[in-house]
């Protein structure tokens, strides 16, 4: 994900794709959930507390509001990347991938681009059965290391 929740001068915020991708489908697939979670907030003190609110709120109070926002998004952001590396891994797991990556030596390849491979690996080997998972991996592993110069075994 790139360009998560930056803020930029106190005046743009950038959401990554994936996160407004979550934010829609919160909405057409889970609004009743969300619905309940609101109701939920009201009837346990969410109300009072907005009634108590001064109708003229100071600038460090839209301040924090503004930072509350930003833990928010930055917890939605973080939940759904340690959900969507849990499902390539339980994929991975699936297709016995996990222990085709136990084999390789990982320490020649970033982290980065072994996830970037096994999700790539899943998502083509869902999309055609046929494919050899273990031979799929491989293939996108070599498309995309990129080799140290200065390593003296590649």
């Amino acid at each position: 994900m790139n360009n998560t929740l930056i803020e930029e001068q106190d005046t743009q915020l950038v959401l990554s794709y994936e996160l407004l991708c979550l934010l829609r489908w919160l909405l057409e697939h889970d609004a009743p959930k969300l619905k309940k979670m609101v109701s939920k907030a009201v009837a346990n003190g969410l109300y009072e507390h907005i009634r108590l609110l001064d109708k003229k709120t100071s600038e460090h109070d839209q301040e924090d509001m503004q930072d509350n926002i930003l833990d928010f998004l930055a917890l939605l952001e973080t939940s759904l990347l340690e959900c969507m590396s849990e499902h390539v891994t339980q994929k991975a797991r699936s297709t016995n991938l996990l222990a085709t990556v136990e084999q390789l030596d990982t320490t020649l390849c970033n982290p980065d681009i072994m996830m970037s491979s096994l999700e790539k690996t899943t998502h083509l080997t869902d999309k055609n059965p046929t494919l050899n998972p273990q031979e799929t991996l491989y293939k996108e592993l070599l498309k995309r290391w990129k080799p140290e110069k200065k390593s003296a075994m590649n």
